[in-house]
């Protein structure tokens, strides 16, 4: 993973990340293991959908995963 940060005017500041297919997918999985617990699909068990079936809905949870953003990109005071 790679971060760049480039300063712009105004307090404001543009970031760069690249994260790997590796990790991306890790993560993905993850937060899938988290989330699918707490999903309701019709026709399936709760908890027992299918992850294709989970990102299809839109506003699935699966699709955000903050509690997945790696330590080393939260704030830090420089």
């Amino acid at each position: 993973m790679s971060l760049q940060v480039e300063k712009m005017e105004k307090n404001m500041a543009k970031l760069t990340i690249e994260v790997s297919a590796e990790d991306l997918d890790k993560a993905m999985q993850n937060a899938y293991q988290k989330a699918k617990g707490r999903i309701s699909i019709p026709g399936f068990r709760k908890g027992k959908a299918p992850r294709k079936m989970i990102e299809l809905l839109p506003g699935s949870p699966y699709r955000s995963f903050p509690d997945q953003i790696p330590a080393s990109l939260h704030r830090r005071d420089t």
